[in-house]
């Protein structure tokens, strides 16, 4: 697996997803973060948790699907769940 090396050597991953069958990409600009979120698995997903690191609490997190998701602290960053009944999402965190 792509991410078994750097698992194995203790690298923190900026955003991980509690199925491995989603693949988390983030995104930074001065406007805010956007989260893109691939279901390798095609089948759709009754829920999903997401956690972000280095994201301030309080923070509002919306998916491009126009869904509003409550954030909730999560270690140093904050964790979202959600459904997924698509093969691809974006989560937009302000």
């Amino acid at each position: 697996m792509i991410t078994a090396l750097p698992d194995a050597l203790g690298v923190v991953r900026p955003v991980t997803t509690s199925l491995p069958c989603v693949e988390a990409l983030r995104l930074d600009s001065d406007k805010g973060t956007a989260v893109t979120l691939l279901n390798w698995s095609a089948k759709s997903i009754d829920s999903l948790e997401v956690t972000v690191r280095n994201v301030k609490p309080g923070a509002k997190v919306r998916s491009a699907r126009g869904v509003q998701l409550t954030a909730v602290p999560a270690g140093q960053g904050i964790k979202v769940t959600l459904s997924m009944p698509k093969v691809i999402d974006v989560l937009l965190i302000e």
